[in-house]
């Protein structure tokens, strides 16, 4: 079994192809708590999109399989995508990819391929044959999509319940009369844990109704970092507001007024970050501030 998920789609890809004589053929992981359709095209070409978008977007919503021999014929079709690459798409096959019932995945399969008796190849139209013939290889990879994700599902909260230890461990080997240790221990632990860039902790004065960073941990690599910030797991501490985005000032002073978790998944669309997602640290693309009681 691929456990692999990248590797598991282009096989997945690249076998869909061949069953079905297509010239090209799209995956779409279907994201529900994100609302995303994860679109891969092959090689390391992937696309977020609305889950509801396209020809795939409807296959993933209704469950039901769409053949279109006239791919400009149909309303749903996006011609851009044609005019940008300079390829022509004439049919497509676009059908549901299960697990036990639920739509995890939409296979687009593109231009069906037919050969004549002297074995010459020549543009046709999807049959139902080919939707018949493909069904089951559908089941196998919904399975196959849902084992892997389960997989890395399980490796991935194997590994926070590692990185949770050692941070304990850690916070525990401190001395809690070195403050500014301990904020740094728990910044470090905190970006390891989540996977993120860096962490920021920020002290709140209710008396002075103030805002103060006690410190920010970067896990980027060195190059990728300004100078004077160029050691990983570095200690920026005590920052004024002018070091860091107005954005990230204004989350912070939701999530204290609120007490409330805010959760930005795309710093760029949200209104706080309107002048710039950019910082000392590096682009900012998504926000996760919680508060601390």
């Amino acid at each position: 079994a691929i456990m692999d998920e990248r590797k598991l789609i282009a096989t997945v890809m690249d076998q869909a192809k061949q069953l079905t004589s297509s010239d090209r053929c799209s995956l779409f992981l279907v994201k529900k708590r994100e609302s995303e359709l994860e679109a891969h095209f092959g090689g390391d070409v992937v696309v977020r999109m609305p889950l509801t978008m396209g020809i795939a977007g409807a296959v993933a919503a209704s469950g039901n399989t769409v053949k279109i021999d006239d791919a400009y014929a149909d309303e749903r079709f996006n011609k851009q995508i044609d005019l940008q690459t300079g390829y022509r798409t004439n049919s497509i096959l676009c059908m549901p990819v299960s697990y036990e019932g639920t739509v995890v995945a939409v296979a687009q399969l593109v231009n069906k391929t037919i050969f004549d008796k002297a074995g010459a190849a020549g543009p046709g139209m999807y049959s139902e044959e080919d939707i018949e013939m493909f069904k089951p290889f559908a089941q196998f990879a919904g399975i196959s999509l849902r084992n892997c994700r389960t997989w890395m599902q399980l490796l991935a909260q194997k590994r926070k319940d590692a990185l949770y230890r050692k941070v304990l461990e850690n916070v525990t080997g401190t001395s809690i009369n070195d403050g500014d240790k301990v904020v740094q221990v728990i910044c470090q632990g905190v970006l390891e844990y989540l996977g993120s860039e860096w962490c920021s902790l920020y002290a709140v004065d209710p008396e002075k109704n103030e805002l103060l960073v006690q410190c920010t941990v970067l896990q980027q690599h060195e190059s990728e970092i300004p100078e004077e910030l160029a050691r990983k797991g570095s200690l920026v501490p005590k920052q004024g507001p002018k070091e860091l985005p107005p954005g990230l000032w204004a989350v912070a002073r939701d999530v204290v007024n609120r007490g409330a978790t805010v959760n930005i998944l795309d710093a760029s669309k949200d209104e706080r970050f309107s002048g710039g997602t950019g910082s000392p640290m590096g682009e900012i693309r998504s926000v996760l501030s919680v508060v601390i009681n």
